[in-house]
């Protein structure tokens, strides 16, 4: 039987609680463990003794990374959170910032990106232009059927779309 939403979410932070518990104690329990293998590790070299207590600091390292990994997992949420928290006001002030270039770029695309009609002679003619300015040649022609002006090179009327 599937569990609804309301289960999955308590039996989730139920989990979240336990990792919240568990790591921190982990972490400082294999700290402690660590603390005092290396304690007694730095003592016994003093005293050139050997140490008898050095082997908690094999059992405390991996206990607090354990730990801290766990501890890690509890607060994903609430780090997480931070960090969007952080990082948000960020990404809107550089794009208030940035707005005005985008938008000078886009209006330079947009004025740039003018028609331009090109003859058969491979000139480069005006938006607006009839006839070519090097040749003459009539860059327009009349749709025998509906009467509109197309592209002197067209096979189709793009107004009618019957072949011309």
């Amino acid at each position: 039987m599937e569990e609804n939403k309301d289960e999955k979410m308590q039996k989730h932070l139920k989990i979240k609680k336990k990792l919240k518990t568990i790591g921190p104690i982990l972490l400082a329990v294999g700290a402690v463990l660590a603390i005092i293998g290396f304690i007694d590790f730095f003592v016994s070299m003093g005293s050139f003794g050997t140490p008898k207590l050095f082997f908690m600091a094999f059992l405390g390292m991996p206990t607090a990374v354990a730990g801290g990994i766990i501890t890690m997992y509890g607060y994903q949420k609430e780090v997480s959170t931070y960090i969007k928290n952080e990082a948000v006001p960020v990404f809107n002030e550089a794009g208030e910032e940035i707005a005005p270039a985008i938008k000078s770029i886009a209006k330079s695309v947009k004025d740039g990106v003018k028609e331009k009609l090109i003859c058969e002679c491979g000139e480069v003619n005006d938006e607006g232009s009839k006839f070519c300015k090097k040749c003459g040649k009539p860059l327009f022609k009349t749709c025998p059927y509906c009467g509109q002006e197309v592209d002197v090179d067209s096979e189709f009327c793009n107004h009618c779309g019957r072949k011309i």
